[in-house]
């Protein structure tokens, strides 16, 4: 969709990575050229993760602003738009800055065919730790600052109860079950 160039940034040892370790990564990897924005998607899919933005801002020492649902550039100032609980937050920003994006941030466009044969001709540079002079400790699982240890399903739900009778009685009932069995009241 219009880049000049792309970078992966992939080695086995960066496996079980935490937020922080994915973010050493990306920073290690953004320091090796100039950029003047670093977009991110607003959450991880494998673990809904929403830090990596942030804290790849805080490592790079620039501007981070997340959730971004419009940005305007002008010169050297970033302008995003954030929707709040009745209402858009305005947060104006210096570039270079780091913005992690949010559904309705923009209008996708499907590329052209001839889009598609020109990015099977560009190259992709694959950066392994070694590239990147990253300390493999602080990342991936071994440098994860917490650790998966167990994922199990919850405990099923108990059956469901139908009340029956006059909806007068019923709604006793109901009132009287939330207070001593569930203690909801």
């Amino acid at each position: 969709m219009g880049a000049d160039k792309a970078v992966l940034v992939s080695d086995p040892a960066f496996a079980g990575s935490d937020a922080m370790g994915v973010a050493r990564l990306l920073a290690a990897a953004a320091k090796r050229q100039p950029f003047d924005l670093i977009l991110c998607g607003k959450a991880g899919v494998g673990d809904d993760n929403q830090q990596v933005g942030t804290l790849l801002g805080e490592l790079l020492g620039v501007a981070s602003v997340s959730v971004v649902t419009g940005i305007e550039i002008a010169g050297t100032l970033i302008t995003c738009k954030r929707e709040i609980e009745g209402g858009v937050e305005v947060v104006k920003a210096a570039l270079p800055a780091v913005v992690t994006c949010q559904k309705g941030l923009n209008e996708p466009r499907y590329p052209s065919l001839k889009g598609i044969m020109m990015a099977k001709k560009k190259e992709v540079a694959t950066l392994k730790a070694g590239d990147l002079g990253v300390d493999v400790g602080s990342v991936g699982s071994a440098g994860a600052a917490f650790r998966l240890t167990k994922l199990e399903s919850p405990p099923p739900r108990p059956a469901g109860r139908i009340l029956s009778g006059e909806v007068a009685d019923q709604v006793k009932e109901l009132v009287r079950l939330l207070h001593d069995e569930a203690k909801a009241l």
